[in-house]
C-alpha cells in the first residue's frame, strides 16, 4: 500500500508540489498505522487524532487492528476514539469557536 502512496505522491507532485509533500507524510503516516498492533494502534490514535477526522480512526479501528478482535473489543477502541473526538464526526480542523456558534444555531 505503501508503493500506492508514493504513486500517487508522484502524480500529484506534478499538479501542487508544496502540497503533495505534507499529504504525502500524512497519508504515509496513516497506511503504517494500518499494520500497529493492537497497543500501538490506540497510542497513535492518541497522538494523532488532532490530524485526522473521526471517520478516518475508525476505519483503522475497523478494518486494521480490529479486524481480527472480538466484537466487545472493537467496540471498546471505537469507544476511545469517540471520547477523542467530543463534537462528532466534525472536520479536524475546525476552530472550537466555530463549533460552538453551529451548535448555539442546531
Amino acid at each position: 500500500m505503501s508503493m500506492d502512496v508514493q504513486a500517487l505522491h508522484q502524480g500529484l507532485s506534478a499538479l501542487e508540489p508544496a502540497r503533495a509533500a505534507r499529504s504525502r507524510v500524512w497519508a504515509d503516516a496513516y497506511v503504517k498505522a494500518f499494520y500497529y498492533g493492537e497497543a500501538d494502534v490506540v497510542g497513535w490514535i492518541e497522538e494523532h487524532h488532532a490530524q485526522y477526522q473521526r471517520r478516518h480512526m475508525e476505519a483503522l479501528v475497523v478494518n486494521g487492528v480490529g479486524k481480527n478482535l472480538r466484537r466487545k473489543r472493537r467496540q471498546e477502541m471505537l469507544q476511545q476514539i469517540y471520547a477523542l473526538y467530543p463534537y462528532g464526526a466534525v472536520d479536524c480542523h475546525q476552530t472550537p469557536a466555530a463549533r460552538d456558534s453551529e451548535d448555539a444555531q442546531g
